[in-house]
């Protein structure tokens, strides 16, 4: 006995929305591993001693440009994404999707954002690196280096919104702004004096991990609910 009609529709559609799921959690576990992997290369090389070379000549490189111009912009990126202006966007946005009913999206931006601060806390104690002393810090700084805080901190909000966003018709503007936003953040950190290259880097592959991580088991937890209504 055929099933009817609109029966069908509704398991051609569920299954068309479950491929759509693999296919984005096959992507978003590509990405965990490449910056995974990013993230594993360079802690390798700071270990070994075997980035020293890099991480002078890029920070020689950028402090030349220093000026009272520059110093001022600098300074005002970093503290925006620094550890008291960011959490209260981050504040906001979970406020938005708590108010806006959004479960999926309030979860997942609280555990990606969260889980990434609490990550470099653990990272921090466990490479245990110094701050840089190549040249004159222009802002004072507080704790250890590897990998950046700050670094992190915005790479995984910057990815965090972009994929709150894919759906809508911000994404290409939030990938351009939060491209550009994200490579700021990381040259204030080096132009300032507070860290290497290195940490900086190793900050944007760890988030990157991290949040397409926790995008894997969002997803997989839509693709068995979905599974289960069928």
């Amino acid at each position: 006995m055929k099933k009817p009609l609109h029966t069908r529709q509704s398991l051609y559609s569920a299954t068309g929305a479950s491929r759509a799921l693999l296919h984005r959690i096959a992507i978003a576990t590509v990405i965990f591993g490449l910056g995974l992997a990013l993230f594993v290369a360079i802690a390798l090389a700071v270990h070994l001693e075997r980035a020293t070379e890099f991480d002078i000549a890029v920070t020689t490189f950028i402090q030349s440009w220093r000026s009272p111009e520059l110093t001022v912009i600098f300074k005002l990126i970093s503290d925006v994404s620094g550890p008291f202006v960011l959490p209260l966007i981050v504040i906001g946005l979970l406020v938005w999707a708590y108010v806006r009913r959004l479960p999926g999206k309030f979860w997942f931006m609280l555990v990606a954002l969260g889980g990434s601060a609490i990550s470099n806390l653990i990272l921090k104690a466990v490479f245990d690196r110094a701050r840089p002393d190549m040249m004159t810090w222009l802002i004072q700084e507080t704790g250890l280096s590897f990998p950046s805080g700050h670094a992190m901190a915005s790479m995984s909000f910057v990815l965090t919104v972009i994929i709150i966003l894919w759906n809508t018709r911000w994404r290409r503007l939030s990938i351009i702004l939060g491209a550009i936003s994200v490579l700021l953040v990381g040259i204030s950190r080096l132009y300032l004096g507070v860290h290497y290259p290195t940490d900086v880097i190793a900050g944007w592959g760890v988030a990157a991990a991290w949040v397409f991580i926790v995008l894997v088991a969002w997803l997989d937890v839509r693709l068995h609910h979905l599974s289960a209504t069928k």
